[in-house]
C-alpha cells in the first residue's frame, strides 16, 4: 500500500490539523477504472487463445500445431522465469515510492538489472536446446522467436503502471497488441509450416507493446541503466515469490515442454489441445478465489470461527462446481474435441477425460491452499507442498511420457495435483487447522497465526 501522509511532505500536521472529513471511498473511480483495465487484460489473455484455437488446430493439423504449442509453452515458461514475480513485488515498491521519482527510478533499475541477469541465463540455455531431440531440433528460428516472445512478455512494464494506478493506457496498448496478433493469425496462418509465422507475429506484437509501455513510463520517470548490483538484490528479495510461481509451473506450464522432450510433435499437439480446453474451463474458479480469499483473510484477524465457516462454505461451493465441471468434460469430451479441435484430434478425447479429474482436485486445493493456508500465514508449508508436487510431476512425466505419450503426461499431471491436495489436507490435519473438521477443545483458536 502506498504511504499516505496528510498534508504531504514538509507540512507540520501537529500545528495545522486538518478539519475532520468523511473517510474516502475505497472503490474510487480511479481504482475501479484500473480494476476494469486489469480484467480487460486478463480477459484478452484468456479469450485470444481460446478464439484462435479451433482455427489454428485445423489449419496446422496435429504435428505443426504441436510445434506451435511447444513454442508457446517455451515462451511462457521463459516469461515466468525472467518475470520472477516482479509483477507483484515491483508493483508494491512502485506504489510505495509513487511520490518520489528518485526512488521509483532506483526500483526500475533494480528490476531491469535482475531481469537482465535472468535473460542472460536464458540465452545461455539455447545451445543445449538446439542439440536435443526436441521439436526445436534443427529449427533455430522458431526457438529464437519463442525466446524473444517470452522475454517481451517478461519485461513488460505492466507492474509500473499498476503501482502508479494508471493501468488504463497500458491495458489499452496490451489489448490492442493481442487483438492485432489474433487478427493476423487468421490472415497469415493457413497451412502446416506456418507455425513460425504465428510465433513471429505474436513475438513482434509483444515487443511493440513492451517498448510502448517503457516510452510511456519514460515520460514521467527517468529510466536508468540496469544496475546489476540492485538487480541481484531484487532477485534475492523476491526469491520466495519466485519459488512459489516456479513450483506451480512445474506441473502446469512445463507440461508441454516436458512432453516435447520425449514425444513427437503430433502427440504434443494432441495433449496441448486437451490441456488448453481443461485450463480454459477451470478459469471459472478464479472469481471465487478472488472473492473468498480476501474475505477469509479479513475474518482470520477478527473472527476465526467465522473464517472457518466461510472456508467450509467455499469448499462445498467450489467442490460442487469442480465435480460438475469434471463430469461434464468427461461425458462431453467427444463433442468438445470434435467442435473445438476437429476430426484430426480424436486421440485427445481420452486425454481430456483423464484431465477432467483435475477440476475437483484443483477446486479443493484452491480452497484449502490459497484461500485457507495463505490467510493462516502457512506460506512455507504451502511452498514445500508445491515444490514437492512439481518435482513429483517431473519424475512421473519422465517415466510415463516416453511410453504413453499424451496419456502418460495427463496421468502425471493428475497425480501431481492429487499430491498437492493430499499434502495440503495432511498439513492442515497435523496442525489441527482443517476447516472441514469439527472444532474441539484442543483445536487452536487464534486471531490469525500469531499464536500458532
Amino acid at each position: 500500500m502506498a504511504n499516505s501522509i496528510p498534508g504531504g511532505p514538509g507540512v507540520n500536521v501537529s500545528q495545522h490539523p486538518a478539519p475532520p472529513h468523511p473517510a474516502p471511498s475505497i472503490l474510487t473511480p480511479r481504482l475501479l477504472g484500473d480494476l476494469l483495465a486489469l480484467y480487460g487484460v486478463q480477459a484478452m489473455s484468456f479469450a485470444v487463445p481460446l478464439l484462435t484455437l479451433p482455427y489454428l488446430a485445423r489449419a496446422l493439423q496435429p504435428a505443426a500445431w504441436g510445434n506451435l504449442v511447444f513454442a508457446e509453452a517455451f515462451a511462457r515458461y521463459t516469461a515466468i522465469l525472467v518475470e520472477y514475480g516482479f509483477q507483484l513485488s515491483a508493483t508494491r515498491e512502485i506504489a510505495r515510492a509513487r511520490h518520489h521519482p528518485a526512488q521509483r527510478a532506483a526500483h526500475i533499475g533494480g528490476v531491469l538489472g535482475g531481469q537482465l541477469l535472468l535473460a542472460t541465463a536464458a540465452l545461455c540455455a539455447i545451445p543445449p536446446l538446439l542439440v536435443w531431440g526436441t521439436p526445436f531440433h534443427g529449427r533455430a528460428p522458431l526457438l529464437g522467436l519463442a525466446l524473444a516472445w517470452g522475454l517481451a512478455l517478461a519485461t513488460s512494464p505492466l507492474w509500473y503502471f499498476q503501482g502508479m494506478e494508471r493501468m488504463k493506457v497500458m491495458a489499452g496498448i496490451d489489448i490492442t497488441a493481442k487483438t492485432v496478433a489474433a487478427s493476423g493469425l487468421f490472415l497469415l496462418v493457413r497451412h502446416p509450416g506456418d507455425e513460425t509465422r504465428a510465433v513471429a507475429l505474436q513475438a513482434v506484437m509483444a515487443i511493440l507493446s513492451t517498448i510502448a509501455g517503457f516510452l510511456l513510463a519514460a515520460r514521467e520517470t527517468a529510466i536508468p541503466r540496469p544496475s546489476l548490483a540492485a538487480g541481484w538484490a531484487a532477485l534475492r528479495s523476491g526469491f520466495s515469490l519466485f519459488l512459489f510461481r516456479g513450483a506451480v509451473s512445474l506441473y502446469t506450464t512445463a507440461n508441454v515442454l516436458i512432453l516435447g522432450l520425449f514425444a513427437a510433435p503430433a502427440a504434443v499437439g494432441i495433449f496441448g489441445g486437451a490441456e488448453r480446453l481443461i485450463r480454459a474451463a477451470m478459469a471459472c474458479f478464479a472469481p471465487l478465489n478472488q472473492t473468498f480469499f480476501p474475505r477469509i483473510s479479513y475474518l482470520m484477524e477478527r473472527d476465526p470461527a467465522a473464517a472457518r465457516r466461510t472456508a467450509r462454505a467455499s469448499v462445498f461451493i467450489m467442490l460442487a462446481l469442480g465435480l460438475g465441471l469434471g463430469a461434464f468434460l468427461a461425458a462431453a469430451a467427444p463433442s468438445i474435441v470434435a467442435i473445438l479441435l476437429g476430426s484430426h484430434y480424436t486421440a485427445a478425447v481420452p486425454v481430456l477425460r483423464l484431465l477432467a479429474l483435475l477440476a475437483p482436485l484443483v477446486a479443493l486445493s484452491n480452497v484449502l491452499g490459497l484461500q485457507w493456508m495463505l490467510p493462516l500465514s502457512l506460506e512455507r508449508d504451502f511452498n514445500r507442498i508445491l515444490v514437492a508436487a512439481g518435482l513429483f510431476n517431473v519424475f512421473c512425466a519422465c517415466v510415463l511420457a516416453p511410453r504413453f505419450g499424451g496419456l502418460g503426461m495427463a496421468a502425471s499431471v493428475v497425480a501431481a495435483e492429487t499430491a498437492v491436495t493430499l499434502g495440503v489436507l495432511f498439513s492442515l490435519r497435523r496442525r489441527g487447522l482443517n476447516p472441514l473438521s469439527i472444532p474441539t477443545a484442543t483445536t487452536p483458536q487464534t486471531t490469525g497465526m500469531a499464536a500458532i
